[in-house]
């Protein structure tokens, strides 16, 4: 089944073109925690080729213009990716070098999977819900949610050494009676004032239940202790039912982006 494809031209202006700087805070602070080792800059645009679940790891995320001509640099960008072993895919965002989403789909590639990005201050939060978290370290948070998931090894290999590597703070939570048969899990990476939420998720038969609004309230506590002033989070466009519960919690659309392939995507 393939993934849906839409156009970015009938989103809401808003979107394509915030105003609040903390937008761009979310953007810089979203980079940071997906920062791998299997990265490489070319003429303005970052290359990342890790094998990791995120797509965010293993695509193109174009930050400037640079100075070659963009068919030059799109079959660069194709032989890299394919000796990765790896498809090719753009991260557009209202940071990204301005017209290339227009040059991509001028050029066939399709947009797909509308993301939003989601910010709240962490001032007046909500009593924190009693619940069963675990705080872990980098290699049994990535285990765990591995699991649930449903991720191959050599996804949750790549995962942990990534998670591994992150110089910041980093809150990591799984949720269950223990941490070896987790139920849930989410993570908080902080860059500078800006926390961004990770990886949150729930097992299907536990959601509808109050664990996901306990994890991200728990997360966000701790957050805020740990010196952030601000929250962001990335969901599917699509998830209404998870960015239902983000807006219960506060959490407002501030920018969308999208991913772009030179043919239509697998699901």
């Amino acid at each position: 089944m393939a993934a849906l494809a839409f156009d970015p031209r009938d989103l809401p202006a808003a979107l394509l073109a915030p105003h609040d700087p903390r937008a761009r805070l979310a953007e810089q602070a979203g980079l940071a925690a997906m920062q791998v080792a299997e990265e490489a800059r070319y003429d303005g645009w970052l290359l990342r080729t890790s094998p990791g679940r995120a797509k965010r790891a293993r695509c193109i995320t174009a930050l400037a213009a640079g100075t070659l001509d963009l068919d030059t640099k799109l079959g660069h960008c194709a032989r890299v990716y394919a000796d990765a072993g790896l498809p090719l895919i753009f991260r557009v965002t209202p940071f990204s070098e301005p017209g290339l989403d227009l040059q991509l789909a001028a050029r066939g590639f399709t947009a797909f999977e509308e993301t939003r990005v989601m910010i709240r201050d962490l001032r007046d939060l909500p009593a924190r819900d009693p619940a069963n978290l675990h705080r872990v370290d980098a290699a049994r948070f990535v285990e765990g949610a591995g699991q649930l998931y449903g991720d191959p090894l050599e996804v949750i290999d790549a995962d942990r050494r990534r998670a591994e590597a992150f110089q910041g703070i980093a809150i990591r939570f799984l949720l269950g009676e223990d941490s070896l048969q987790p139920w849930g899990a989410g993570s908080a990476l902080l860059d500078g004032a800006m926390a961004g939420l990770y990886g949150l998720f729930v097992s299907p038969a536990r959601r509808g239940q109050g664990a996901g609004r306990a994890l991200v309230l728990a997360l966000m506590r701790a957050a805020r202790d740990a010196g952030a002033s601000d929250v962001c989070l990335q969901v599917s466009a699509g998830n209404t039912a998870a960015r239902a519960l983000y807006a219960r919690l506060g959490f407002v659309d501030h920018y969308a982006y999208w991913y772009r392939v030179p043919s239509p995507p697998a699901a």
